[in-house]
């Protein structure tokens, strides 16, 4: 009697599609399934049909990466760069295909998208609409954010321990009046790490003076940055901390871009970062910092490990399949320390 894939599912205890990317030799089937699937051949003397080939090229596996938001910022800094290496890496380790596109409507997904061909998503950004959430349901995924309606796994930057982080290392050095300055007040992420750098302030027994700019959502959209009004903006809470009577000692600014600015306009109105207030920042974003002096702390938020993570969390649901539970993974931020 012939032998046949259902058969050899149903002793290794897998499903078809598994025994079928066994045969092919697709790279993000399970060790344990793969040995299972080959005893069972075994066993059941199986013998595949030959693939048809070109060369000798293995079968990969197609990968999307979409970036959902239009905020500018995400072009300017290096972390969300080193974080699609890390991506496009792991991939290459796992002898997976990527496709990286940006994406506002479903217009503007890839063809091999369209054509749900690809075995599965990473997914960037947030408020992407209904049609593209709709177009790809069904397809494995595993967000880079905190996308309130994300199904599939979701990997997250460590936002409140970068707050804490930031509290604790400036408390740590003995300040008690300590502060919070970004003008990107209603970006999620940024409010998020303020809000738990203020909270760590207070339980720490610190006055924390939160000056918060409303100009998060006027970045979100596919124009070029103008680094002049945002240096405007960023001014405006530089103004507001230099009326403060009794100004903080300490500052915590959550974007690295926003502290190289910080130093510039703190140096022209009579004062030196380091010396007359003592910041942190984040992101580590070494091109904005490394022409500081004194080079302040800032936050390493992993890019790196977010992009390998995110790799692994995805070829376990393509191996898997669909999956009711919803896995979130928080990467630890560490402090990097300044000079």
């Amino acid at each position: 009697m012939n032998m046949t894939v259902t058969d050899v599912a149903n002793l290794a205890g897998v499903s078809q599609a598994t025994v079928s990317k066994v045969i092919n030799n697709y790279p993000t089937v399970s060790a344990d399934n793969v040995r299972r699937v080959h005893q069972a051949m075994r066993q059941l003397n199986y013998q595949p049909m030959p693939r048809k080939r070109i060369g000798s090229t293995l079968p990969l596996e197609t990968v999307a990466v979409l970036i959902f938001h239009g905020n500018q910022f995400y072009d300017y800094r290096h972390s969300f760069f080193r974080m699609l290496r890390s991506i496009e890496a792991a991939m290459r380790q796992k002898k997976m295909d990527m496709v990286l596109a940006h994406v506002s409507s479903v217009d503007d997904l890839p063809e091999i998208v369209r054509r749900r061909q690809v075995s599965g998503l990473i997914l960037q950004g947030r408020n992407p609409n209904d049609d593209i959430l709709n177009f790809i349901q069904g397809i494995p995924c595993v967000w880079l954010s905190s996308h309130h309606d994300a199904s599939g796994h979701v990997l997250l930057e460590g936002n409140e321990s970068i707050g804490r982080l930031a509290a604790e290392y400036l408390i740590g050095r003995g300040h008690q009046r300590l502060g919070v300055l970004n003008a990107m007040g209603g970006n999620p992420v940024l409010d998020l790490r303020c809000r738990y750098f203020e909270f760590i302030a207070q339980q720490g027994g610190c006055r924390c003076d939160a000056l918060i700019g409303r100009h998060g959502e006027s970045w979100v959209h596919d124009e070029d940055l103008d680094l002049a009004l945002f240096e405007q903006q960023v001014a405006e809470q530089v103004d507001a901390f230099m009326a403060l009577k009794d100004r903080p000692t300490g500052m915590f600014i959550p974007l690295d871009l926003q502290v190289a600015m910080v130093y510039r306009l703190l140096d022209q109105r009579g004062l030196r970062a380091g010396r007359d207030v003592d910041i942190v920042g984040s992101d580590e974003e070494k091109v904005a910092l490394i022409g500081l002096n004194p080079r302040p702390a800032t936050i390493n938020v992993g890019p790196r490990a977010m992009g390998e993570r995110a790799v692994q969390e995805l070829c376990w649901r393509i191996e898997h399949g669909s999956a009711d539970e919803r896995i979130k993974v928080t990467v630890a931020p560490e402090l990097v320390p300044g000079e």
